[in-house]
């Protein structure tokens, strides 16, 4: 496993998602009605996600996160396409900005249903959890990104 320890931002987080993007095959975004976000609230990047869309679940948790009591979220899938490739590096330049209010929460991408990259934007941690040698060296080179493995 391979913990990040600074938030990748502008160039590093660009490297980090196009990892993502080449490994995995969806990812996840979060909307927290508990703390006010609303899917008019995030309108534009909705949009702007909206043709990579693949299912809306409410839930009491995800790829970071495990709500108590009966709470749930709207946890949005996408594929990983050039469409939100393309959306996710216009609406930011960092890995921990995913954060109500101004965005969706806690990017994390998926490998075949499998955590692959989790996020908890607001502790602001990130945990990669690479499935072959190969794909550790992909991330381990990312020229700026600072990271313990475990």
């Amino acid at each position: 496993m391979i913990h990040i320890k600074v938030d990748p931002c502008n160039h590093v987080y660009k490297l980090l998602l196009a990892a993502a993007f080449r490994v995995c095959d969806s990812f996840q975004l979060i909307l927290r009605s508990d703390m006010g976000a609303t899917y008019k609230k995030y309108q534009t990047i909705m949009n702007d996600l909206e043709p990579s869309f693949l299912t809306k679940k409410n839930q009491s948790e995800w790829a970071s996160t495990m709500l108590g009591g009966s709470q749930t979220v709207e946890v949005f899938y996408y594929q990983t396409d050039e469409n939100a490739w393309k959306a996710l590096t216009k609406h930011s330049q960092s890995l921990y900005t995913w954060e109500h209010p101004k965005l969706p929460e806690d990017l994390s991408f998926f490998q075949k249903d499998k955590e692959w990259l989790v996020t908890s934007s607001h502790e602001q941690w990130c945990t990669i959890s690479p499935s072959t040698e190969q794909e550790r060296k992909m991330i381990t080179s990312i020229p700026g990104l600072l990271f313990e493995l475990e």
